[in-house]
């Protein structure tokens, strides 16, 4: 996948390079897919389980998911692009309790991130 949205603050030059005590930026946040499907009715626990017994780093959960049959190619697509969405609001809420950014900046640079090429063709990856 592309850039978070905190690189590409990061990279506007809106964001302070602020790191914490672990070495992670305590505004990174991202929800697994499998999470997400479950919380919206996408999914059931038990096909959730069975996903994450056969899920390691060359078979994805997303890609199990399609193989079993659970979610189809549209469904993943748009769960993937659901937990962008997510993260970024996150990080974007984040920005703005630690006074880094003010939310009329935030929505305009949280527009123009889904507008960029790092959120385009998120399915593929």
């Amino acid at each position: 996948m592309g850039n978070s949205f905190l690189d590409f603050l990061k990279h506007r030059g809106l964001l302070r390079q602020r790191r914490s005590a672990e070495g992670d930026n305590d505004l990174e946040f991202r929800e697994v897919l499998g999470a997400i499907a479950l919380r919206h009715g996408m999914l059931t626990p038990e096909q959730v389980d069975e996903v994450l017994l056969m899920a390691d780093q060359q078979r994805p959960f997303h890609l199990i998911a399609l193989e079993l049959g659970f979610l189809n190619e549209q469904q993943i697509n748009r769960l993937q692009k659901c937990q962008l969405l997510e993260e970024a609001l996150q990080i974007g809420v984040g920005a703005i309790l630690a006074e880094q950014l003010e939310p009329q900046v935030m929505l305009r640079e949280l527009n123009a991130y889904f507008e960029s090429a790092d959120t385009q063709g998120i399915a593929g990856e």
